[in-house]
């Protein structure tokens, strides 16, 4: 048998060389390159302009505005321990639909249950601050429209809209016309689906304020008797100037004949707009275990010009109004809060 070429000793070298390499890649290279991709790649992330990231939001739910806080990234000055309610980044998103940083979170655990931050977005974009007293977050605004409709849509709630051509329901405007129940309804859908998608954990919900939450949030020295600044009204002690808020046109307050765009006036000392007028707001008794077949309501509304409708009253008022608890009315709508779960 004759000995190979050196020509063919130095091809044999190569091939082996060359079966070596493939070997080392398949042993080294991630599993599935090209053609899996994580978790997190698959979670929707808001355009940013900066970087060119395109949404992507999954077909099944096309409510969903921006990723979970968990799923979001940031430098290590903004996040220092990830948490579903305290780490939240600027996102790039259209200006009518603007999802801001929270901020200020507080670290205190009280419990095991870690305290609420200061402020908080949630993932419809509904904004919520701290009130102090309360233990609780209100967001700012009433429910908007489309915060609403985004509740309606997935599932199938029927939501009856004004006859009058003329009345306002764009997306910013309050949502009304809609029950006690189906506000707990969307305060629990809500609830359940910010659990299930990471924004929530499970010892927070959201839900109605009561009635002397609510009277903490509007105009909290009212529940001190002759305290030196004590006020008759959510502004004050005076019958409402003009531009203080979306009273009904009889009072000549304002320039609207229904609703208005939320924010539209001025916040109060906590910076929550709409507190009184504009539509007024489903609460809770206080008692949760009242028998009572009705609802009560605060803070007034377009519809409304009886100066007892927007007193800064204690949840023992007789004045307190109230609606039955099945019906809407095109003057009534509700704020939600954010806060630790009833049990």
């Amino acid at each position: 048998m004759s000995k190979p070429s050196f020509k063919e000793f130095r091809l044999s070298v190569l091939f082996g060389f060359a079966i070596l390499v493939l070997i080392f890649c398949f042993f080294t290279a991630p599993s599935g390159t090209g053609t899996r991709r994580s978790a997190q790649s698959l979670a929707p992330v808001p355009n940013d302009a900066s970087t060119g990231v395109s949404s992507s939001v999954p077909d099944h739910d096309p409510m969903i505005e921006t990723a979970p806080p968990s799923q979001l990234t940031g430098s290590v000055s903004e996040i220092s321990a990830p948490s579903p309610l305290t780490n939240q980044i600027a996102q790039s998103a259209p200006p009518d639909e603007q999802i801001h940083a929270v901020q200020g979170a507080s670290e205190t655990v009280t419990n095991g249950v870690p305290a609420l931050p200061q402020n908080w977005t949630n993932s419809l974009g509904m904004e919520f601050v701290a009130v102090p007293g309360t233990e609780m977050l209100f967001c700012v605004w009433l429910t908007r429209v489309k915060d609403y409709q985004a509740f309606a849509a997935a599932t199938r709630t029927y939501w009856p809209q004004p006859n009058d051509p003329q009345f306002p329901v764009a997306p910013l405007f309050p949502i009304i016309n809609v029950s006690y129940y189906e506000a707990v309804a969307f305060c629990k859908w809500l609830t359940d689906r910010e659990r299930a998608t990471g924004w929530l954990t499970e010892d927070y919900a959201y839900r109605l304020p009561t009635i002397r939450e609510w009277v903490m949030a509007a105009c909290p020295a009212s529940l001190s008797v002759g305290s030196a600044t004590e006020s008759k009204y959510p502004w004050g002690n005076q019958w409402p100037p003009w531009g203080i808020a979306n009273l009904h046109p009889s009072l000549k307050v304002d320039s609207y004949r229904f609703t208005s765009p939320v924010g539209s006036f001025p916040a109060n000392q906590f910076g929550l707009y709409d507190i009184s007028g504009n539509a007024s707001q489903w609460c809770e008794y206080d008692d949760p275990l009242t028998k009572r077949i009705d609802r009560p309501r605060r803070g007034g509304s377009w519809a409304h010009s009886e100066s007892w409708m927007l007193l800064c009253a204690d949840s023992a008022s007789s004045t307190c109004a109230s609606s039955a608890a099945e019906q809407g009315q095109l003057g009534l709508g509700f704020r939600i809060i954010l806060g630790r779960e009833q049990r």
